[in-house]
């Protein structure tokens, strides 16, 4: 392209965008199709709209095409749609050697730990530094948590804890670990670091502001004798007003993650269907020797961690090793995207490229959200200083 006088566009394409980006003339070639142009270019003035005839005329007169596209159309344009405009060849070098980095990385070594397991389940949390939703979290672990067995909370406190939180953890009895967050660690490797320590049979790890409901374990339990301890289980994740927030995750038309049904009402009935898939998000259980079989979170995949371990172990055993559980239920109290590393897609994408190609998208449809009754969990369970 970067040889070319002239780019035609006659279907959907990202084509348009690398020809202005390479200073091309771009003629939108008026034919008869079924696919609609995803927008129109020349609705930004910065391509021609033609019909065969006429661009072959136009071809015949040696018409001076980038005499008819105004620069500053083309660079208003850009600036709206592209997040760099300036050095862009060595922005795309710098991508490619990260992408040849990431191809050669191996997956990681198994995790050595001597701790006994004398207790059923490990709960790792990594707190966010809200001090209302890191209290809502710990009251709803302390009551939806009793008579499945044992356990204990291993907190991953915020890098910049507020007062009040530390006031909070400081209150806290019971089989609980807090652990500082070390300079330079992410949240991941602060959670292997976790598992190392953990004396549950089973870890779970849960993503920041996420309450779970009653019953959780119960339903994890259950899920734990019917799929096998080589497995990893997922839970329902709804916002506060019902909507579906988490219920396996598929790749969109772009092959990239997104959340299945997400904004759906909770009671959406596929959503209501226990299944498996290739990867699951925000929370995950999983037996403690297999996780560190795994090698645990690849902490540079960052905020694609969770689904990174997914297909890993997915593509290790050969078979369906994620499962979603709909009825193991959980409340996110804010949403936790957070902000976008481009950094953690590159080698996330790279290394899970040849489990994603198999990953279906299921068949979608909008219907009339729900209101959830949920209150706020209360009771002695810290009041008292349990937990």
């Amino acid at each position: 392209m970067s040889l070319s006088d002239l780019c035609l566009l006659v279907q959907p394409s990202t084509t348009g965008l690398e020809a202005l980006a390479l200073g091309k003339p771009l003629v939108h070639l008026d034919v008869r199709m079924r696919d609609k142009l995803p927008y129109s270019f020349t609705e930004f003035k910065v391509a021609v709209k033609m019909t065969p005839a006429e661009l072959g005329e136009a071809l015949s007169q040696h018409t001076d095409f980038s005499t008819i596209i105004h620069p500053e159309d083309v660079k208003a344009y850009l600036q709206a749609e592209l997040s760099e405009t300036d050095a862009a060849i060595d922005s795309v070098i710098n991508i490619s050697e990260k992408l040849i980095q990431a191809s050669r990385e191996k997956d990681p070594k198994p995790i050595q730990t001597a701790v006994t397991t004398d207790k059923d389940w490990s709960m790792v949390v990594s707190l966010s530094n809200g001090p209302e939703n890191v209290l809502a979290q710990l009251e709803a672990l302390a009551l939806n948590s009793e008579n499945e067995g044992t356990f204990e909370v291993i907190l991953i406190e915020p890098e910049d804890m507020p007062k009040k939180i530390s006031e909070i953890l400081d209150s806290l009895k019971g089989d609980v670990l807090r652990l500082a967050r070390e300079p330079g660690m992410s949240s991941f490797e602060m959670m292997n670091h976790a598992s190392q320590k953990a004396s549950g049979k089973t870890l779970l790890f849960l993503g920041k502001d996420l309450l779970p409901l009653p019953n959780w374990l119960y339903h994890l339990k259950k899920g734990i004798a019917q799929y096998g301890k080589d497995k990893i289980l997922g839970a329902k994740i709804m916002d506060q007003r019902g909507s579906l927030v988490h219920a396996g995750m598929v790749l969109d038309k772009n092959h990239f993650p997104v959340s299945a049904y997400k904004h759906l009402a909770s009671d959406f009935p596929p959503a209501l269907k226990g299944r498996s898939f290739k990867m699951l998000d925000h929370f995950i259980c999983i037996h403690r020797d297999f996780f560190h079989e795994l090698g645990g979170f690849r902490e540079k995949t960052g905020k694609f961690a969770f689904m990174d371990i997914c297909l890993r172990a997915d593509y290790r055993k050969k078979r369906d090793t994620c499962f979603y559980m709909p009825d193991a239920g959980m409340i996110s109290l804010k949403d936790n995207t957070g902000p976008f590393n481009p950094d953690d897609s590159i080698c996330f994408l790279e290394n899970g490229r040849g489990c994603c190609g198999r990953i279906k998208r299921p068949f979608m449809r909008r219907t009339r959200s729900q209101k959830l009754n949920w209150t706020r969990p209360h009771g002695p369970g810290y009041q008292n200083g349990q937990l």
